[in-house]
C-alpha cells in the first residue's frame, strides 16, 4: 500500500482571498519526506495529497501532520482510502463531535504537535501523546561547510521589534518572509511555494549566523539545522507549546535588552530527533514503540513553558475592563480565531461566547454552529464583536460600519499576528 503526505499544491478559496501561500506548509511536507527516508520508504511508494483535501484515489497510509480544523482541512476523515498515521497532529478546536472521538480512538495512539491538542484528545478519552513537529528533525547543517555565515535573518519580524535592532546588527541583516504573495492563484504558483521554501532553507543553512523570527515553521527547521534561533513576538499561542522546549522567546521589553550573544539551546535537539524519528518509523510500521513515544511525551511535558497569548490577553483585559461575564461574538473560525478563543477561555472560563461567525467557514467551532456575521450581530446588538481574522478584516469592518458599529467601541481587532503583536 502507498504512503502519503500533504502537499501545498492545490489552491482553495482561501488563497483567492489572501493571494498568498504559507511556505510553512512546504516545510512540513519536507519533514515528512525526511521521515520516509529514515524509515526506508521507497519514494515510488509515496503520493501527495493536496492540503485541505481528501483526494486519495487508492489506499494509502497518510501521515497527518499539521494544524487542522474541521472547517477547511479534515476531509481525510471521510475518505475510506485513507488510513491516517497521526504524528505532529494539532487541532484548531477544543470541542470534538462524537464522530470525531470515535475516529481518533480508532487510530490511536495520536502523536500531537502541541500540548493543547494532547489535553483535548485525552479529555475525550483518546490515547494521545506529545511528539512535537516532525520539522524538528531537519538534518543538522554541515559545520565545516564554506561560507562566512555572518548574516542575521529577520523572518516576519514586525516593525516594533526591528526598531530595537542595533545599527551594527542591521549592517549584516537580511529581511524576509515565510509568505509568498501571488499575482495569480493557480497550481503553478502554489508549486513555486515549495521551490521558494527549499531555497530559503538552503539560504539559512549556508549564510545564517542567527535567525530571529515570529514563525513556527521557520523556528523549528532552523534550530534543528543547528542555527542559533530566537522567537520574537508578543502573542505566541498554544500552537507553540512544544518549541518552547528548545528556544527562548522575547516580547518587546525583553528584546530591548537582548545582548546579541549567540543563544544557547534549552535542550539537546539531536537526542529528541532520534526519539521522534524512531517513534515515527514505528508508527509507519503500525507497531508503535510505546517506550520511545512515552519518553518523547515526558520530555515535552517537563519543559519550561512560555506564557501563551500574552499580548492577546492584555488586549482583551483592556477591552473588557472590570466586566465579570463579557458578552462577545467571535469573528473568525480558523487559526487566528482559535488563539483568541483560547485566550478568552483562559480569562473567563465560565463564560460562553454568544456566537462564532465567519463569512467562509461552515460547521462547528467551540461547540457552536458557525453563523453568518450579519445574522448573529443583528440578533445580539449588545455583544462586543472580536474580529480575529486578518484576511477578512476589510470586509468585516465594512459590514460592521454598515450596521452602525464603531471600531474600539462596538468591535475590536484582536489577532496573534496583528501589527505590533
Amino acid at each position: 500500500m502507498k504512503y502519503a503526505k500533504f502537499v501545498n499544491t492545490k489552491p482553495v478559496g482561501y488563497h483567492d482571498v489572501v493571494r498568498m501561500t504559507n511556505m510553512g506548509d512546504s516545510v512540513q511536507a519536507f519533514a515528512v519526506d525526511h521521515l520516509f527516508r529514515y524509515a526506508g520508504v521507497n519514494q515510488n511508494d509515496v503520493i501527495g495529497i493536496p492540503c485541505r483535501s481528501a483526494e486519495a484515489e487508492e489506499p494509502c497510509y497518510l501521515v497527518v501532520q499539521g494544524h487542522f480544523g474541521r472547517q477547511y482541512d479534515m476531509g481525510f476523515m471521510h475518505n475510506d482510502n485513507i488510513y491516517p498515521i497521526f504524528i505532529g497532529f494539532a487541532l484548531k478546536d477544543v470541542f470534538l463531535t462524537d464522530e470525531e472521538v470515535r475516529y481518533f480512538k480508532k487510530y490511536e495512539p495520536i502523536l500531537c504537535r502541541d500540548e493543547l491538542t494532547k489535553n483535548t484528545l485525552t479529555g475525550y478519552g483518546v490515547e494521545a501523546y506529545l511528539s512535537g513537529c516532525l520539522s524538528v528533525c531537519f538534518p543538522k547543517r554541515d559545520q565545516h561547510a564554506k561560507g562566512k555565515r555572518d548574516k542575521y535573518y529577520f523572518v516576519d519580524v514586525k516593525k516594533p521589534f526591528l526598531d530595537l535592532v542595533p545599527e551594527n546588527i542591521k549592517q549584516n541583516a537580511v529581511y524576509t518572509s515565510q509568505n509568498l504573495y501571488m499575482d495569480e492563484v493557480n497550481v503553478d504558483s502554489m508549486e513555486r511555494g515549495d521551490q521558494m521554501a527549499w531555497k530559503l532553507i538552503k539560504e539559512y543553512s549556508d549564510n545564517a549566523k542567527m535567525v530571529i523570527t515570529s514563525r513556527l515553521h521557520c523556528m523549528t527547521p532552523c534550530m534543528a539545522m543547528g542555527i542559533p534561533t530566537i522567537a520574537v513576538g508578543n502573542n505566541f499561542s498554544h500552537r507553540y507549546s512544544f518549541v518552547d522546549a528548545f528556544l527562548e522567546s522575547y516580547d518587546e521589553e525583553q528584546f530591548a535588552g537582548f545582548d546579541w550573544s549567540i543563544p544557547k539551546g534549552k535542550a539537546d535537539v539531536e537526542e529528541v530527533k532520534e526519539l521522534l524519528l524512531c517513534a515515527g518509523k514505528s508508527m509507519l510500521a503500525r507497531n508503535p514503540d510505546m517506550d520511545k513515544i512515552k519518553r518523547l511525551d515526558q520530555f515535552y511535558s517537563n519543559r519550561n513553558r512560555w506564557l501563551y497569548c500574552k499580548g492577546i490577553k492584555k488586549e482583551l483585559k483592556t477591552i473588557f475592563n472590570g466586566v465579570e461575564r463579557p458578552e462577545y461574538i467571535l469573528w473568525g473560525a480558523s487559526s487566528g480565531g482559535f488563539a483568541v478563543y483560547e485566550a478568552l477561555r483562559d480569562l473567563w472560563p465560565n463564560q460562553e461566547m454568544v456566537a462564532i461567525v465567519d463569512s467562509y467557514a461552515e460547521g462547528i467551532f467551540g461547540g457552536k454552529v458557525i453563523r453568518k456575521p450579519e445574522e448573529a450581530i443583528v440578533k445580539n446588538p449588545n455583544a462586543i464583536v472580536i474580529i480575529s481574522t486578518m484576511s477578512g478584516l476589510e470586509s468585516a469592518e465594512e459590514l460592521l460600519q454598515k450596521l452602525d458599529k464603531k471600531r474600539d467601541r462596538d468591535y475590536f481587532v484582536v489577532h496573534e499576528n496583528k501589527i505590533g503583536g
